[in-house]
């Protein structure tokens, strides 16, 4: 089966709005009225929450091989990676205000 970074991209979105639900219910579970049985747990929501930031996870590495295998470039010679990602933690602001890196 052959996947788009397209369909990745919106997998990510959806396993996105998933956690982002689990995470906003989360609070209103901790609290149970005694005739309503039909509440979602917190430790439901907790499993609902680690399965989605697991899948996230999964399909961001997916998105990373996609983008590594369909859109490589060189510069003199040197395969580089079309993605960016966040720089390395650094002590003390740059002055030249670099945020990410290539």
């Amino acid at each position: 089966m052959k996947v788009t970074g397209i369909q990745i991209r919106e997998a990510i979105k959806r396993w996105t709005l998933r956690r982002d639900a689990s995470a906003g219910q989360f609070s209103e579970s901790l609290w149970q009225f005694s005739e309503d049985k039909n509440t979602t747990t917190p430790v439901d929501l907790m499993k609902t929450f680690q399965e989605a930031e697991a899948a996230i996870a999964r399909l961001q590495l997916a998105q990373t091989r996609y983008e590594y295998d369909s859109l490589p470039f060189s510069i003199a010679a040197r395969r580089h990676i079309f993605c960016i990602r966040p720089a390395p933690p650094i002590s003390s602001p740059p002055s030249h205000g670099v945020i990410f890196q290539v």
